[in-house]
């Protein structure tokens, strides 16, 4: 698979300070669509993220599905030696490499090593490397309960070195672990979660790195979620009552509301392909532009690694077959 590693280097202040490092990591996302790849999706801060940086235009991933390419880009092996594939596929037999690459006990991770050399480490997004599925699947409006099945998550994300995982989804949206009324995308509150990770991490004065684990493009469709007036996050639905315009202003981190995405899109040359996909991505693009503008306001330009590459591609480019 084609990815995209954007270096913002700019030039350390000296031999001995350490890079903060941004992982920004699409979901079933095809650079095709992207800008700077010659896409017609509106994407601004992924191009500008391009003309300043590098494309790695002979990058591959380990996996083409959704659970080993994470664990990989967590632990730099492939897939291939997860211990529970070990363990399921004795050697000599043919192995299944799918969704059952979980982090087992013992798993040295990126974050791990990191946070040990005094690094704040923090995730924002889809987690997607085990924890078992909870028992009961609470009702929308049942906060304890749904907030109690988080924890389980955020636990299971410390266990393997994100000092911080206040905002993470167990795995895929649309999977049975949320109650329908919770299976929506919520980008800004994601992106609300990493600019306050940034901010405590930068104030403390060590460096920082963050995995900003993006829900989309993949399902459930953006498109409702961009649409939905509502605020959902795992542990409920925020703000009830108001509308948008209404939502505090920490809750909205993004340049331009949500509201704008299809009109901006089209007015910037999009030309009607898979708006399920195009629309997604500039949503996407939004976050980026966000994450972005808050390491240009902690002067941390000149001090900060970046990179965006996705998980591997959709259906219709290589997901869930031998081409990455």
């Amino acid at each position: 698979m084609i990815f995209l590693a954007s270096l913002v280097l700019g030039g350390l202040a000296s031999a001995q300070q350490r890079p903060n490092v941004l992982l920004l990591y699409s979901d079933d996302h095809d650079f095709v669509q992207v800008g700077a790849y010659g896409g017609d999706a509106y994407t601004p801060a992924i191009d500008k993220l391009a003309a300043e940086g590098y494309k790695a235009l002979g990058g591959h991933i380990t996996s083409a599905v959704c659970t080993p390419s994470r664990w990989s880009v967590l632990n730099g092996q492939y897939a291939s030696r997860n211990k529970k594939v070990l363990n399921l596929f004795p050697a000599g037999t043919q192995a299944s490499i799918e969704w059952n690459t979980f982090m087992m006990p013992g798993d040295l991770t990126l974050p791990m090593v990191l946070r040990d050399d005094g690094y704040k480490t923090g995730i924002v997004g889809k987690w997607h490397l085990g924890v078992p599925r909870p028992p009961v699947v609470p009702a929308f409006d049942d906060t304890e309960a749904l907030l109690a099945n988080n924890m389980l998550v955020r636990q299971h994300c410390e266990e393997f070195g994100f000092e911080n995982a206040s905002r993470v989804y167990r795995t895929n949206i649309d999977t049975p672990s949320l109650p329908p009324e919770l299976k929506y995308h919520n980008l800004e509150w994601l992106t609300e979660g990493a600019l306050e990770f940034m901010d405590y991490a930068t104030s403390s004065g060590d460096p920082f790195f963050l995995y900003y684990s993006f829900t989309i493009p993949h399902s459930p469709s953006p498109i409702e979620s961009l649409e939905s007036t509502q605020y959902v996050t795992p542990m409920g639905i925020l703000y009830e009552g108001l509308d948008p315009s209404e939502w505090p202003e920490s809750a909205q981190p993004h340049r331009f509301p949500r509201s704008t995405v299809r009109d901006r899109a089209y007015a910037n040359g999009f030309a009607g392909g898979d708006f399920y996909v195009g629309a997604a991505i500039t949503w996407m693009d939004d976050a980026v532009d966000a994450v972005m503008e808050k390491v240009k306001d902690l002067e941390q330009e000149n001090h900060t690694l970046t990179f965006f590459i996705s998980d591997h591609q959709s259906w219709d480019l290589g997901k869930g077959s031998v081409y990455v």
